[in-house]
């Protein structure tokens, strides 16, 4: 095998390998404690929110 195709080997297992830790990383911290959502009181009314997203820039 000649070294081209060594070196595209050895990166294509080198990324497949950081990925599936990458995924696995994901997967512990995601199942270590439960997400939930935050409380209205924290976040706002959500009617603020829809029109802090929906008014322009600079309207009044």
């Amino acid at each position: 095998m000649d070294r081209p195709k060594l070196v595209a080997l050895i990166t294509g297992i080198f990324s497949i390998a950081l990925a599936v830790l990458y995924l696995a990383l994901v997967l512990v911290l995601d199942h270590r404690s439960g997400l939930t959502p935050a409380p209205v009181s924290v976040v706002g009314s959500a009617q603020y929110g829809e029109a802090a997203i929906n008014t322009p820039v600079g309207a009044p």
